[in-house]
Parts: structure tokens; C-alpha cells; sequence
């Protein structure tokens, strides 16, 4: 299992940062190339891999204590390995497609109902807890929460922006974003229940 959550962990920060560039959907005002060989994999930054590291602690130990706390029946603590895998797979599709739908001008009211829609059917199908639930409202609003921090605070403070994206609405991020983090909480909750289920650790187990 934790060989599987690495895998799909790298898999995931190479599809964030390869399609949201490539669509230009963002810009990294330092990017670095990830190279394998002579191939081209991804585009991203020194301080992207350590974000998504702390994003996924957070989560991940906030799903097994959550459940703990709600007393969630051990069944819907326990996703199948096939299940967890899906849903991290669905969820890098629907990150693809924002930023496809975005590189093709597709926005407004169109774009928001897929990414609310494909993201609420994450949460149905892989998770329908009331911990899930929990966790999918507030990454929605956690998540661009930190992005307008690092497009407002970090330039105020040191003078210097790390990106930017290309059509944000307010406070330097596109409204958009909060579908994208609310769909990867199904994910990435899916994955924690895995793992402190392999570790046998899972509180309250």
C-alpha cells in the first residue's frame, strides 16, 4: 500500500503541475523542468512537492481521526484497494479536464457545473461518509484559501511571486479551483483510510 500511495502520489503533482502549464491555466514564475532522460515529464517548482507532502499529512490524518470521532462503522472505514485506486484516478481525470476545459475558453457557469457536478460524484460513489462530506466542504474552501496566501501574502512579504494564473477571479485564483479541491479530498481520504488500515493503526479501530 504505501508503495501505491507513492506511485499515485507522484503521478498526481505531475499531472497537477504538467496540465495547468501546459494549458497555460498557470505559470510558474520560476519553473524547473522534471526530465526523464530526454523526455519532457512536468513542469513545476521547488515548493510545489513539499505542499502537496503537508496537504496530504493534513488530510490524511484528519480522515482516521474524523471517523474516529463520528463513530463511522468499520466498513466505511475500510475502501477496498480497487475502490482507492479508482478514485485517485478519477480524480487526476477531473483535474485534466479543468484544465483542458480551460485552455479551450471554456468558463463561467459551463465550467463550474462540470467541475461541481464530476466533483460531488467523487464523493457519492468513493466515499458518501459523513466524514467525507466534512472534508470535502472544507477543502473546497481550505484549499484556494492557502492559494490566495501564496498569490497575496508571500509577494507582500518577500517581494516576489511564485505564480500566477492567467484568468483568476478574485484575490488572484479562479473561483473554479475550490470544485478541483473539494473532488480530491474523496481521493485523497480513500487513500489514509488505506494506509492506517495496512499499518493496523486506524484509531478507534
Amino acid at each position: 500500500m504505501q508503495h501505491i500511495a507513492s506511485m499515485h502520489a507522484r503521478m498526481f503533482v505531475c499531472a497537477h503541475t504538467h496540465i495547468h502549464t501546459l494549458s497555460h491555466t498557470q505559470k510558474y514564475t520560476h519553473p524547473k523542468q522534471v526530465m526523464l532522460g530526454p523526455v519532457f515529464v512536468c513542469e513545476t517548482d521547488f515548493w510545489v512537492p513539499p505542499m502537496f507532502a503537508l496537504a496530504a499529512v493534513i488530510l490524511g490524518v484528519a480522515y482516521p481521526l474524523l471517523d474516529a470521532q463520528l463513530d463511522l462503522p468499520a466498513q466505511q472505514r475500510r475502501p477496498a484497494g480497487s475502490a482507492i485506486l479508482t478514485c485517485i484516478s478519477y480524480f487526476c481525470l477531473q483535474y485534466y479536464t479543468s484544465g483542458l476545459l480551460t485552455s479551450v475558453g471554456v468558463g463561467g457557469a459551463p465550467l463550474h457545473t462540470v467541475l461541481a457536478v464530476t466533483a460531488a460524484a467523487c464523493w457519492y460513489v468513493w466515499d458518501r461518509t459523513p466524514t467525507g462530506a466534512i472534508m470535502f466542504v472544507v477543502t473546497g474552501l481550505a484549499g484556494p484559501g492557502v492559494e490566495v496566501g501564496l498569490l497575496q501574502a508571500y509577494p507582500a512579504i518577500f517581494r516576489s511571486e511564485l505564480y500566477h494564473y492567467s484568468n483568476p477571479d478574485v484575490l488572484g485564483i479562479p473561483l473554479w479551483r475550490s470544485w478541483v479541491y473539494a473532488c480530491g479530498a474523496p481521493a485523497v481520504g480513500g487513500l489514509a483510510r488505506g494506509l492506517w488500515n495496512s499499518s493496523s493503526k486506524a484509531p478507534g479501530s
